[in-house]
């Protein structure tokens, strides 16, 4: 599973072997680590990492004085957050989630800030347990009653981000996504009330992108969620964003600069087109008395 602070451990050494000019193997095979090792340390993921690795890396990569104490001090705080861990709530859905799922379950918990956009469907993180029953039974047909119940529980803890003070969420969404019926008008109406009642909270925004505004950016994307992430070492710039893309069977996930550079440009293409925030929430209202009748 991945750990924010390996995550960025990770991304340092991911750049130092890049500066360097070498291959996950080649770096393997100089430090007595295979490359699969290599590349989950890179990743941010659990990997039985010695001192003597990391010494061995940065004389590799030719990494001296204050570099050298900065990653061996990120390898200790790896050591002893992972001592003093309590069992995650998320721990017993486990069995639910696929790897990305769970990172990403993960890294919302250590976010300051998140993006999420929606071009057919409410973002999850704004799901009553109703809608996302439905959801649910739509998207894992095979699964038992009993699954499907862990599922809702499960993203009804994940909402729980919602309410937190050290978390800022901007919702923008597709007016025809609101006309999307999901488990039946009297759904959709405690969903869009929903919505409305959570836009009023300090750090969240939901915004409409309404069905007036022609040929923009929305209709070429997919629900996404964009991640943003504090300072973890003084000094350094903020932890670099993630992107992750839903779609069925599973998300995708995005993490190269290129691909952050997009979703950053589509979403300032978004919240130039949006309805604002007391506008949008005019609208849902509306909406949400046209399920009522």
């Amino acid at each position: 599973m991945l750990d924010p602070v390996r995550r960025s451990l990770g991304r340092h050494l991911r750049a130092l072997r890049i500066a360097a000019g070498m291959s996950q193997s080649a770096a393997g095979t100089a430090v007595f680590l295979s490359p699969q090792s290599i590349g989950r340390i890179e990743d941010g993921q659990y990997t039985r990492v010695s001192n003597l690795h990391i010494n061995a890396l940065c004389d590799l990569y030719g990494v001296t004085g204050d570099g050298r104490e900065v990653l061996l001090g990120l390898v200790q705080q790896a050591r002893e957050a992972r001592r003093s861990a309590r069992p995650d709530w998320w721990s017993p859905f486990t069995d639910l989630l696929s790897a990305d799922e769970l990172d990403r379950l993960v890294l919302e918990q250590h976010a300051i800030a998140g993006t999420a956009f929606g071009s057919t469907l409410i973002p999850g993180l704004a799901h009553t347990a109703d809608y996302r029953c439905a959801f649910e039974q739509i998207l894992h047909p095979q699964d038992s009653p009993t699954d499907i119940a862990r599922r809702v529980e499960l993203a009804e803890q994940r909402s729980k981000r919602l309410h937190t003070n050290n978390f800022r969420v901007s919702i923008y969404i597709l007016e025809s996504a609101l006309w999307h019926v999901i488990g039946g008008p009297g759904v959709m109406h405690t969903q869009l009330a929903h919505l409305a009642e959570i836009s009023a909270r300090p750090t969240v925004s939901v915004r409409v992108i309404g069905r007036e505004v022609n040929s923009h950016i929305g209709f070429h994307l997919a629900s996404f969620v964009l991640l943003e992430f504090g300072v973890l070492l003084a000094g350094d710039p903020p932890e670099p964003p993630e992107v992750f893309i839903d779609g069925a069977p599973r998300s995708l996930r995005l993490q190269r600069e290129g691909d952050i550079g997009h979703y950053r440009a589509a979403t300032d293409e978004l919240s130039r087109i949006a309805l604002s925030e007391s506008a949008s929430r005019t609208l849902l209202h509306q909406i949400t008395q046209d399920y009522r009748a």
